[in-house]
């Protein structure tokens, strides 16, 4: 009867020997088939075992030895005194004397036994000695395994046909050297059936996108591979809506202004003030156009994701016409706040001052860019809620603007703010959020109080003198801050949008002025509410817009800018400067004083040879960059400081991930 193990090696040789040795049975009494050669995979990261399956045969009586080994007939004639062996009908055939012996070596096909052991390594053999060749059987096994995509996309089928190879021992002429000739021969067969796929899919509730042409090849393959049998459908994204404008909203800065043929300078051609006139076509919107849905492979839909409608909110001159059109009502200067999907668009009014800004002047305030051709003189202050331009120098006066200022004159022993609104608009954002949540507060203690049956009950100047009797008690920190707020609103109401300015008229109406008598206080409270939270939505994203302070040169000046500052001339001298974004310098120096930019400075030159202190600063994530560093120089990246004690070049500094200051 026989009898068949599997066995484990790390070499097929070796799997063979604890086969034979387990069955206590001779090469020649077993059938010996490789199941897996072994060795390493994946680049010699992973190492596998060899496995054989091995079957001991009925014992069948076998012939004498040395009839076995007895020399058979050749073509040539073999001399007894030759030392040959050869292959006759798949068994050696040894020829040999006790001087000349002929020589058998290990095959990578074949297992060789040599009086039972066997062979590792070439060597010498005689008549008498007992030799059994083994060719090698290999079988690869069928397999397949059918894999859903993680995002539930596909579905792929891995087949893997069973292959089997078999080894025939071939004969051969008397030789020397023994070198066995062995003929593959490989069978394949694919067991995998239509039917096994689809109950395969069936379990996994793949329903939707099947590929039959993919099933077919799948179980007609004979090499291994990968089919995709079930696709599903991918979502179309839409377009959100979009807006196309028709005219330049975006200012440039030229510092060069163009010279007329009688020698004059035309500010307005500076290109620092694009404007339209009264009629013109500033943009048109276009609807959203929404996506298409998707399907995976088990039949859940897949949504695309929403679009966004263009939300453009229409402001100080201009209007819409019919549906997608904005058109300028007046002349002016196109205005525009991106803040997400929100647009707002309005037209500010330009004024153009031919001389100089002084007491027979008088201060000049204006909403919207403000143009001045001369010079702003001592204890002066210029103030505009759009851009601003000074053709001549800035000593001892003030200049303030809602976006930016360029200035074509120096500035000594001044304050310039640009981006002034943009910086206002931060620190009230930030008062408002603080009460909006104060008025969440009074409306659920209110609620509390009045509820709908009391509200009714009540008349509306009683629901109103319950409100500001719980106002009073609620907090009273919070009623002093809403009270600045409105002030501040008043203010700074030159600088700001007129949202702000109806905002605080509300909560002016709701604190601190006689109630209106038409609506009780619940209502006007959730509408009050519902506004602030609309305009600290409209305002959570920053412009698009970019605010720039441009100057040549400043003299114990103060510089202020919510965005960039940049010097086109010899630069700053004892100046303290802050900036929302950076600092620009490339041509010019900064000497003395203090300097501070959120994101990056860069500078030609820092200090001065005779170690007047200068302190540049960023934050954390910023970067300064200078073409020559003075002693006396101090740099400050976040909380990490450096000094200069001797004259350096081409330095940048900058903090590395673990938080040190790194200048190169």
């Amino acid at each position: 009867m026989e009898q068949t193990i599997v066995m484990k090696g790390e070499t097929v040789q070796e799997a063979i020997h604890k086969a034979l040795t387990l069955m206590k049975a001779e090469p020649d009494e077993v059938s010996i088939v490789i199941v897996e050669n072994g060795g390493s995979r994946f680049w010699g990261l992973r190492k596998v075992e060899a496995v054989v399956q091995v079957t001991k045969k009925e014992l069948v009586p076998l012939p004498d030895s040395n009839q076995s080994n007895t020399p058979i007939k050749t073509d040539s004639p073999v001399q007894e005194t030759e030392a040959c062996i050869w292959i006759k009908s798949g068994q050696a055939v040894v020829s040999s004397t006790e001087q000349n012996k002929p020589w058998i070596a290990p095959h990578p096909k074949a297992s060789i036994y040599v009086n039972g052991v066997l062979l590792t390594g070439k060597k010498q053999v005689k008549k008498e000695d007992s030799i059994a060749i083994k060719p090698h059987e290999t079988i690869r096994p069928f397999t397949w395994r059918l894999t859903e995509a993680e995002d539930g996309m596909s579905a792929s089928l891995y087949v893997q046909p069973e292959k089997k190879v078999t080894m025939q021992l071939l004969d051969t002429s008397p030789q020397r050297h023994l070198k066995l000739e062995i003929k593959e021969t490989a069978t394949v067969n694919n067991s995998l059936t239509e039917q096994a796929v689809r109950e395969a899919l069936t379990e996994k509730m793949i329903t939707a996108g099947i590929r039959e042409s993919d099933i077919k090849k799948a179980v007609q393959t004979l090499e291994p591979g990968t089919f995709t049998v079930a696709e599903g459908q991918r979502a179309v994204e839409g377009v959100d809506g979009a807006i196309e404008f028709f005219v330049e909203v975006n200012r440039s800065f030229q510092s060069q202004l163009k010279e007329q043929p009688d020698g004059k300078v035309d500010y307005r051609e500076s290109g620092f003030i694009p404007s339209v006139e009264e009629g013109t076509v500033i943009a048109k919107t276009s609807p959203p156009l929404p996506g298409t849905p998707g399907k995976t492979i088990k039949g859940e839909p897949i949504l695309p994701k929403p679009v966004k409608k263009v939300i453009v909110r229409i402001g100080k001159g201009v209007e819409m016409v019919g549906e997608n059109e904005i058109t300028a009502l007046m002349a002016g200067r196109p205005y525009v706040e991106r803040r997400g999907h929100t647009v707002k668009i309005h037209l500010l009014k330009q004024y153009e001052h031919h001389g100089n800004v002084d007491l027979k002047s008088g201060n000049m305030y204006f909403d919207g860019d403000l143009v001045v051709q001369g010079s702003v003189e001592e204890l002066m202050k210029v103030e505009c809620k759009g851009s601003a331009l000074v053709g001549g120098t800035v000593s001892g006066a003030v200049v303030q603007a809602g976006r930016s200022i360029q200035l074509k004159g120096n500035v000594f022993s001044s304050t310039i703010s640009s981006g002034k609104m943009n910086m206002m608009v931060q620190e009230f954002s930030q008062n408002l959020l603080e009460i909006t949540e104060y008025l969440m507060q009074l409306e659920k203690s209110l609620v509390f109080l009045l509820n709908e049956k009391k509200v009714k009950e009540l008349s509306v100047s009683q629901t109103w003198a319950v409100f500001r009797l719980v106002a009073g008690r609620k907090n009273a920190p919070m009623m002093e801050e809403t009270k600045q707020f409105i002030q501040k609103t008043a203010r700074y109401h030159t600088l700001l949008d007129e949202e702000w300015e109806k905002l605080a008229m509300r909560l002016y109406k709701l604190f601190l002025t006689l109630p209106p008598q038409t609506k009780n206080v619940v209502d006007y409270l959730r509408e009050t509410i519902k506004a602030a939270q609309q305009l600290l939505e409209a305002h959570q994203a920053e412009e698009e817009e970019e605010v720039i302070l441009q100057l040549p040169y400043a003299l114990k000046a103060r510089l202020f800018s919510a965005g960039s500052v940049e010097v086109t001339g010899s630069g700053l001298y004892n100046c303290f400067v802050r900036s929302g974004h950076t600092i620009t310098a490339a041509d010019g120096c900064i000497r003395g004083g203090e300097i501070y930019a959120k994101q990056r400075i860069q500078v030609k030159s820092v200090g001065s040879e005779t170690g007047v202190k200068t302190v540049l600063k960023t934050d954390e994530t910023g970067v300064i960059e200078i073409d020559e560093a003075f002693e006396g120089t101090v740099i400050a990246i976040g909380r990490r400081r450096h000094s200069f004690f001797h004259r350096e070049y081409k330095v940048r500094a900058l903090l590395n991930k673990e938080g040190h200051l790194i200048i190169r």
